[in-house]
C-alpha cells in the first residue's frame, strides 16, 4: 500500500496474543442474520460496527460513516435481512437497506438514552420494531420513523412471543413483569403485571423466553441475593433459583428447542440445565461478559461478547473460541513510544492488560494480565519498559522487553488511590521517574523509593513534564494551575487556568524547550493553551489560549507537536484528531479536521517518535493508529515557493539543531515550508558545474523574488537534500 502523508492507517491490534483464546476490546452488541448466520453485526458503545460474512473469520468496520462510534443496539430485519437497524447514544435510530452498506437517519433524537439497548423487530410484521429505553418501552410502527412510548418505566428488558408477535413481555426496574397481547399499543393500560415475583428487594430484571414453548419465561432479578423465577403459562411465577450472592448486569437466554437449557450471562457464563432450579458456570474462561446471543438456526451455538473479545461455543457453552480476530476495538489508557526503537509501541488497556506491537503485524502480544493502565519506555533503551494496573501501587519495571516486571511503586500510597496516574521518564536522566498522584513524586534509583517533591496548596497535581534544557520541572493541577520547580524545588505558581479547569496533558516543544503545551478540561474557550517561558529561576511563563477555532464540544485530551513541520500541534480528542497551525510565529491559530481514514475514535494518547516524525494515536474503542505527517526520511519530494534564505558556507559548519543537522555548502528554505532546510553541496566532481548552475539560477530567483520549484531526497525530519532545481517565474 503507498503510503500518503495525512493518512491515518490502523495497526491494530486486531488480536493480542495473551497466551489463552486470544483476545480483542470489549463487544456489547449482537445481530445475526436468521437464516444465514455466518453473517454477524456487532459493535460496542466506542468502536463502532463490525460485520463479518464468514463466521467471524474476517470482519470490516461498517458503521463508520455513522455521526458517533458510540452504538447502543443493533438488529437485523427477520424478513428482509439486508435491512439492518443501529441505535446511537442518545437515541438516534439509522437503517440501512443494503447491507449496512450504507445508513439513513429515520429518527434523530428518540429523547432518552437507549438503556440497555433492546431492539426486537416483529417477524410478521418487520414494521413493527420495539426498543428498550431509560423512560419506557417505545415502538415504532413505520420502520423506525416515528415511535410512541408504549410502557413507562425503565425497562431493562422485553422478549417477544415467536408465534404471536402481538405478546410481549417486559421487565421493569423496580417493579416487575408485565405483559401485553396487543404489541402494547394502547400504552400502560394494554399491560398487564405478572403474579409471583417479589414486590421489593431487587432492582434490574433480564428476560429469557424459549421458542419451541414460548409460554415458558425466566425472570432474573437483580438483587442480595440473585433470584431465578420461572413461569410456563405465561401468567404466573414461582422462584427456582437463589444464588449465594448479587449477580452484576445479568442478561438470560434460554435454548431455543429445549427450556430446561437456560443461559444466565454476568461477570461469568452460567448455565441450567433443569429448567433454572441450579446454574454452573460453563467450562473455559468466560469471565466479564457483556452480551451473548443463540444462532436462530442451529441449536446450541451461541455468540458471547465480553470485555475481552468475541466468542463462539458449538456445545451449549462447554467450550469456546474466540471469533472476533479482525475487529479492532481495545480500548487504551495510554501509549509509548521507544526513542531507540522506531517500530516499537507498548500500551495499557481496559481489561486487555498490557501489549505491545513491534510494526510486523496488527497482532500484539500481551506483556502484563490484568487492566492496564500509564505506560512508558526510557529513551535510552527499548528493553526498559514501565507499566501498571490500576492504582499507584501497581507501577512496575521490566529491563528485558516485557519478558518479565517486577514492582516498582515501594513509597507510594497503596490501596485504590490515583486511578491511572500519570507517570513520566525524565528525558535526560532515565533513572530518574516522576508520578502526579495528589503531589508529585520521585523516584531516582531502580531500587529506591518513591518520595514527595511538590504538595500543592488544597489542590491535588494530575500531570507532569520536564524542560530538559535546564531541568525545570511542571506540575499541573486538577484545577488548572500550572506549577514550576528548577530541578523540582523552589516551587512557584506561574499559570491559573480562568476557569479553574484541570490539565489533561502537558507536553515541552522538542524542538523549542521555553514552549509547552498543554490540553485541559472544558468543552468552549481555554482548552488548549501555548506557555512560553521567558526565565528559568524565578520562572516567567506568559501564557496564551490558543483554542480559537477548535470546534466547541469536544474534550481535548492529548496534545502532540509535529517534528515535520515548525508552529504546527495536534489535539486527540472524543471525536478524533485535530491540526492546530500558525503561520504568525504563534501568535494566532487555525484548527482543522485532520481524521483521514480515522473514524472518528476517542483518542486518549498522541505520542511522535522523536527520530522519524511518525505520530501514533491510541484510542479508547478503535485500537491504535499512525500517520506521516509529511514524507518519511528517505523518500524523494518535491516543494515550491519563493526562497526566503540563501546561504553558502564550507562544509562542517552546518545548518539547523543538533537533532535535524544539514551539513552542506548551499543551504535555502522556501515560504511556502518555513523552519525547514534544503541544501546540497559544491563538490569537485563530474556534475560540480551543473551543481554551480544550480546555485546561480537560486541567486537569480532569490534576487528577483521569483518561485522555484526544487527535487529533494529528505534527510532529516525538516532537510533535504536537493537533487534539481527549476525556475517558475
Amino acid at each position: 500500500m503507498a503510503l500518503t502523508p495525512g493518512v491515518w492507517v490502523s495497526i491494530g491490534p486486531t488480536r493480542i496474543n495473551e497466551g489463552g483464546l486470544g483476545a480483542i476490546g470489549r463487544i456489547h452488541s449482537i445481530a445475526i442474520h436468521p437464516t444465514t448466520p455466518a453473517t454477524m453485526y456487532v459493535g460496542a458503545p466506542r468502536c463502532g460496527i463490525w460485520k463479518t460474512t464468514n463466521g467471524g473469520a474476517a470482519w470490516t468496520p461498517v458503521g463508520d460513516s455513522l455521526p458517533t462510534l458510540a452504538l447502543a443496539a443493533l438488529a437485523v430485519d427477520p424478513v428482509t435481512p439486508a435491512r439492518v437497524y443501529a441505535v446511537l447514544a442518545g437515541a438516534a435510530i439509522y437503517r440501512s437497506e443494503d447491507a449496512a452498506v450504507s445508513w439513513t437517519l429515520v429518527h434523530g433524537d428518540l429523547g432518552t438514552p437507549a438503556g440497555a439497548g433492546v431492539l426486537l423487530i416483529d417477524p410478521t410484521i418487520p414494521s413493527h420494531v420495539y426498543l428498550t429505553g431509560s423512560d419506557g418501552l417505545y415502538r415504532s410502527t413505520d420502520s423506525g420513523a416515528n415511535w410512541t412510548r408504549v410502557k413507562t418505566g425503565l425497562v431493562n428488558d422485553v422478549v417477544m412471543d415467536p408465534s404471536n408477535p402481538a405478546i410481549l413481555y417486559a421487565g421493569v426496574q423496580n417493579d416487575g413483569v408485565y405483559k401485553t397481547t396487543t404489541g402494547g399499543a394502547a400504552g400502560d393500560s394494554a399491560w398487564t403485571k405478572l403474579s409471583g415475583l417479589p414486590t421489593s428487594g431487587f432492582t434490574r430484571i433480564t428476560l429469557g423466553l424459549c421458542r419451541a414453548v414460548p409460554t415458558t419465561i425466566f425472570a432474573g432479578l437483580s438483587g442480595s441475593p440473585f433470584r431465578v423465577f420461572r413461569s410456563t403459562d405465561g401468567a404466573r411465577f414461582s422462584l427456582r433459583f437463589t444464588a449465594a450472592s448479587s449477580i452484576y448486569n445479568p442478561w438470560m437466554g434460554v435454548d431455543p428447542a429445549d427450556p430446561s437449557i437456560v443461559y444466565v450471562l454476568s461477570a461469568q457464563f452460567l448455565r441450567s440445565t433443569d429448567g433454572g432450579a441450579s446454574f454452573a458456570p460453563t467450562s473455559g474462561d468466560t469471565h466479564e461478559c457483556q452480551k451473548f446471543a443463540l444462532d436462530p438456526v442451529t441449536p446450541g451455538v451461541i455468540y458471547l461478547g465480553r470485555d475481552n473479545g468475541f466468542f463462539r461455543s458449538q456445545d451449549r457453552g462447554a467450550t469456546w473460541a474466540q471469533t472476533g480476530g479482525g475487529i479492532a476495538n481495545v480500548e487504551f489508557y495510554d501509549g509509548a513510544l521507544a526513542a531507540t526503537d522506531p517500530n516499537l509501541m507498548i500500551g495499557g488497556t481496559q481489561d486487555n492488560g498490557t501489549i505491545r506491537y513491534d510494526g510486523s503485524s496488527t497482532v500484539w502480544n500481551e506483556i502484563q494480565d490484568g487492566d492496564g493502565g500509564t505506560v512508558a519506555i526510557d529513551p535510552t533503551s527499548e528493553q526498559i519498559l514501565y507499566a501498571m494496573g490500576q492504582y499507584a501501587s501497581s507501577i512496575t519495571r521490566s529491563t528485558n522487553g516485557g519478558s518479565s516486571f517486577g514492582g516498582f511503586a515501594a513509597g507510594l500510597p497503596t490501596g485504590s488511590v490515583c486511578f491511572n496516574l500519570q507517570f513520566l521518564v525524565h528525558p535526560t536522566t532515565p533513572t530518574t521517574l516522576l508520578a502526579a498522584c495528589t503531589s508529585l513524586w520521585r523516584i531516582t534509583s531502580p531500587t529506591g523509593a518513591w518520595t514527595t517533591i511538590f504538595t500543592p496548596p488544597g489542590d491535588s497535581i494530575v500531570r507532569a513534564a520536564v524542560e530538559p534544557s535546564v531541568d525545570l520541572y511542571y506540575a499541573g493541577s486538577g484545577s488548572g494551575k500550572l506549577y514550576a520547580g528548577p530541578g523540582g524545588a523552589s516551587w512557584q505558581q506561574v499559570f491559573a487556568h480562568p476557569n479553574s479547569a484541570g490539565f489533561k496533558d502537558l507536553r515541552v516543544d522538542p524542538d523549542n524547550h521555553t514552549i509547552v503545551y498543554a490540553t485541559l478540561g472544558g468543552i468552549s474557550v481555554g482548552r488548549v493553551y501555548r506557555m512560553a517561558r521567558s526565565s528559568a529561576a524565578p520562572t516567567s511563563v506568559s501564557a496564551s489560549d490558543i483554542t480559537s477555532n477548535l470546534p466547541a464540544g469536544l474534550s481535548a485530551n492529548t496534545i502532540a507537536v509535529d517534528r515535520m513541520a515548525p508552529f504546527t500541534v495536534y489535539v486527540g480528542t472524543d471525536r478524533g484528531v485535530f491540526q492546530g497551525v500558525s503561520i504568525n510565529q504563534g501568535a494566532t491559530w487555525n484548527w482543522s479536521s485532520y481524521n483521514s481514514s480515522l473514524p472518528f475514535p476517542n483518542v486518549v494518547d498522541l505520542e511522535v517518535h522523536p527520530a522519524s516524525g511518525v505520530m501514533r494515536a491510541a484510542t479508547f474503542g478503535r485500537s491504535a493508529y499512525e500517520v506521516h505527517t509529511d514524507w518519511p526520511i528517505g523518500t524523494l519530494a518535491a516543494a515550491q515557493g519563493r526562497i526566503t534564505f540563501l546561504r553558502v558556507h564550507d562544509v562542517g559548519t552546518g545548518w539547523g539543531p543538533p537533532t535535524d543537522f544539514l551539513d552542506v555548502e548551499v543551504v535555502l528554505m522556501l515560504d511556502t515550508l518555513p523552519g525547514r532546510g534544503f541544501g546540497f553541496q559544491l563538490r569537485a566532481d563530474s556534475e560540480e558545474a551543473a551543481r554551480h548552475a544550480m546555485l546561480d539560477l537560486l541567486r537569480d530567483a532569490f534576487d528577483r523574488n521569483g518561485r522555484v520549484t526544487i527535487d529533494y531526497v529528505k534527510t532529516g525530519l525538516r532537510n533535504g537534500r536537493i537533487l534539481r532545481v527549476a525556475d517558475l517565474s
